[in-house]
């Protein structure tokens, strides 16, 4: 659960997208009418956390530079104030038709670029405990052609730095260097694992060559299975496995029963049944109701949940029978029809159950 006070402790992992692929985003934007390249990172963005989610309002935080004013166009200092794009992922959207939405709704944005987030962070009202005004998650991008400059006698590198603190869940921020784009997954270690970051992060890097290489397809559509995954849930349900083809239940029970005798075989709240117990009851059940009900036919069990049901179930099958299990919360017309079409010969009930039998029955 989401902890009702954030301790903004962050990890990061980090993801590439090649110039190849990101000159085919690139392109993508421009032939829908000329979105950007951010545009088109986040509309791949919010269709992401809505496939993760689920949810269909997805808010994303990115920046303006706040430069808009003729002013500041030219102030040294730092105006960059944070704008929230609310976008609406369907899954059933084209992606296409998606970008052009959030194309929409960014351009709408930016005409509001200068109005202070927090101002409309206070129209929002207080956040719930644990979370942030507005936005949870932020998308950032950087064009950064240089990365060593030098300015008079000073010379300038950038320098990777590890990150450990994080002012949001999930942030990713997006720096393009000599067209390849490096991802960084800023995350909150207080609700995400590594492990998960490091497969998402996988998962978006394989939805971004799916919406340029099938725009026009559905958001709910592109496969973020990623070939690691894939591979684990393959092993997961490789499952086949040999087993004595010829056995019954009723001849397996038999044989764990004389080997494991004294274990416990069934617990219900206080009471233990080794599976001798389990045996000799279901023996005696079973030749009570081999001594009424001829083999192969349909025998009813209507028992609320107890060390029972599996006396019931076990002897039904020991005695030859087909077992028909009943729900005693279905209504009486239900259990009628189900006793009826399966022509059950009997049924198995307690003191507290017989009265739940339809009258035809009784």
């Amino acid at each position: 659960p989401r902890p009702r006070e954030r301790d903004f402790r962050g990890d990061a992992v980090i993801a590439a997208a090649p110039k190849a692929l990101v000159d085919r985003l690139k392109a993508l934007g421009r032939a829908r009418g000329g979105a950007s390249l951010y545009m088109v990172l986040l509309a791949a963005w919010s269709g992401f956390l809505h496939r993760l989610s689920g949810q269909d309002d997805i808010v994303v935080a990115g920046a303006s530079s706040g430069r808009e004013q003729a002013a500041v166009a030219r102030a040294v200092g730092m105006f960059v104030n944070t704008i929230a794009f609310r976008t609406r992922p369907d899954a059933a959207l084209p992606f296409a038709a998606h970008l052009d939405a959030v194309a929409r709704v960014a351009l709408a944005a930016y005409d509001h670029g200068d109005f202070p987030f927090e101002a409309a962070a206070a129209l929002a009202g207080p956040p719930p405990p644990g979370r942030n005004a507005v936005f949870d998650t932020m998308l950032s991008y950087e064009n950064a052609t240089a990365r060593a400059f030098r300015i008079a006698d000073l010379n300038f590198t950038s320098r990777e730095i590890a990150m450990q603190a994080a002012m949001f869940d999930l942030a990713l921020d997006i720096t393009e260097i000599d067209g390849a784009l490096t991802l960084r997954f800023n995350f909150a270690t207080q609700l995400f694992d590594r492990a998960t970051i490091e497969h998402w992060a996988a998962a978006f890097s394989q939805m971004l060559a799916a919406i340029a290489d099938n725009p026009d397809g559905p958001i709910g559509g592109i496969d973020l299975v990623t070939p690691g995954q894939a591979a684990v849930i393959a092993a997961l349900n490789d499952t086949a496995a040999d087993y004595p083809r010829e056995a019954t239940l009723v001849g397996l029970f038999d044989a764990a029963a004389a080997a494991h005798a004294a274990r416990p075989a069934v617990v219900s709240g206080d009471t233990v049944l080794t599976y001798a117990e389990l045996g000799a009851a279901a023996d005696a059940l079973a030749a009570a109701i081999a001594g009424r009900v001829a083999a192969g036919a349909c025998v009813g069990m209507l028992l609320p949940r107890s060390e029972w049901c599996v006396v019931a179930e076990l002897a039904i099958l020991k005695a030859g029978c087909v077992f028909v299990p009943l729900d005693c919360g279905h209504p009486p017309a239900v259990l009628a029809h189900i006793l009826n079409d399966s022509n059950c010969a009997a049924v198995i009930v307690d003191a507290g159950t017989a009265a739940l039998l339809p009258g035809t029955v009784r």
